[in-house]
């Protein structure tokens, strides 16, 4: 009798560790599978409204030169005159902050401007030759100053 029990408790133990060993095999396999898919999209998504913001640029560009005046404005902190980085942001139906780092007066189109929309911050830069270079990145903020309050926030 005792042997039977002990064999019953034997099964029980052993059913056990199988399924925590299963449940641990596919949380190890599946976890980093699930980070790299959601980066990925997130990534995507800040891609295609940043070549959406590269396109608005063109086209405010164009509209305030007829003007006679820049969007291009390098005293800013953001690089652009007033009223500019908000008429972006509502043609392109963004949420993100752009910077535009440099502006060809001559040309009257952006060389180099950042963009970043959740974790993801895009890199644009146009070479003299007219090809253009794309560099996204993934950020994982791990302290965050919010200088209103003089608090730290962790995401």
């Amino acid at each position: 009798m005792d042997e039977l029990k002990a064999e019953k408790q034997r099964l029980i133990r052993d059913k056990i560790k199988n399924v925590t060993l299963i449940f641990l095999i596919l949380t190890i396999v599946l976890l980093p599978s699930f980070m790299y898919f959601k980066m990925s999209t997130e990534e995507n998504i800040a891609f295609r409204e940043a070549k959406n913001i590269k396109l608005a640029t063109t086209m405010l560009a164009v509209e305030y030169y007829g003007n006679g005046r820049s969007l291009y404005d390098p005293k800013s902190p953001d690089g652009m005159a007033n009223g500019v980085k908000e008429r972006l942001l509502t043609t392109t139906q963004n949420e993100g902050d752009i910077r535009i780092l440099s502006y060809d007066e001559n040309e009257r189109c952006v060389v180099d401007f950042i963009y970043e929309s959740g974790h993801s911050r895009i890199t644009y830069h146009l070479n003299q030759d007219g090809s253009e270079d794309w560099k996204l990145d993934y950020i994982i903020y791990y302290d965050r100053y919010n200088s209103e309050n003089n608090n730290v926030r962790r995401d």
